[in-house]
């Protein structure tokens, strides 16, 4: 797949330059990996690159399943099930790409000027993640009362993702974070261990309640230890006001973040 897309980019004029990028380009892809490759064209090119290599008619051969992500993205997937992403920049924008995550593939003589730039949630990003945590946490009841228990495994999962956000922020690693299919890198062995433990939930009210109790006790005092450490203000009334009404409609009782 690399070679084809080498030799069609090649004799397309509009690319000025190709780079292999995403876990190719960092040097960490295994077999699972898609072909990832950033292409530096003109502002009036980019469009028409889009259009083509998105559309159904790509010079790169025949695909299963295609579509455009961000209006910058040809996303390809091959009917041997080979992924491909084609993504589409000006000159400016390649300047801003970190030079250690691509690799050199068409033309590809002048590297980026650009930096890794480490990404720092604020203290109000992280309290607003945290009234987030706990409101979703709140509607416990309307699962339970309802007996919507795949509702509620929804609301598990959305409340799961918000703690891997902050492990992830705590462990320092936000900004090295890439793709969805990747995230062992970013956890330590603990906190792998302690979500996984938090995944198997039964589709029943004990289910629920179970894995609610077990994520707030991960996310409460990890998201108050960050917000304080970076000088925010907790959400204790918001958390208090939560916590009595799960022990008010449920007689469940959520550890305090504290």
């Amino acid at each position: 797949m690399i070679e084809r897309i080498r030799a069609v980019l090649t004799d397309d004029e509009r690319i000025q330059s190709a780079w292999l990028s995403g876990s190719l380009g960092k040097g960490q892809a295994d077999a699972q990996s898609d072909v990832d490759v950033t292409c530096v064209v003109e502002e009036e090119d980019l469009q028409a690159c889009v259009a083509e290599y998105g559309g159904p008619r790509t010079p790169l051969g025949p695909v299963a399943h295609q579509m455009v992500v961000y209006g910058r993205v040809a996303a390809n997937t091959d009917p041997d099930w080979t992924r491909f992403d084609l993504t589409f920049v000006t000159t400016i924008e390649f300047r801003r790409v970190d030079p250690a995550t691509v690799k050199p593939l068409v033309r590809a003589t002048r590297p980026p000027g650009g930096k890794t730039v480490d990404i720092v949630m604020s203290a109000e990003r992280i309290a607003d993640i945290a009234r987030e945590f706990i409101r979703v946490l709140g509607l416990l009841p309307v699962a339970v009362e309802r007996r919507e228990w795949l509702v509620g495994l929804e609301g598990e999962a959305l409340l799961r993702r918000m703690i891997i956000d902050l492990m992830v922020e705590k462990n320092g690693k936000t900004s090295q974070r890439g793709g969805v299919k990747r995230l062992n890198a970013f956890l330590t062995p603990d906190q792998q261990a302690a979500l996984e433990a938090s995944a198997a939930i039964a589709p029943t009210r004990e289910g629920l309640v179970s894995a609610s109790q077990a994520m707030a006790a991960l996310f409460l005092p990890l998201a108050r230890d960050l917000v304080e450490a970076r000088g925010g203000t907790w959400p204790q009334g918001w958390e208090d006001a939560t916590r009595d009404h799960l022990r008010r409609s449920l007689g469940v009782e959520i550890s305090a973040s504290r």
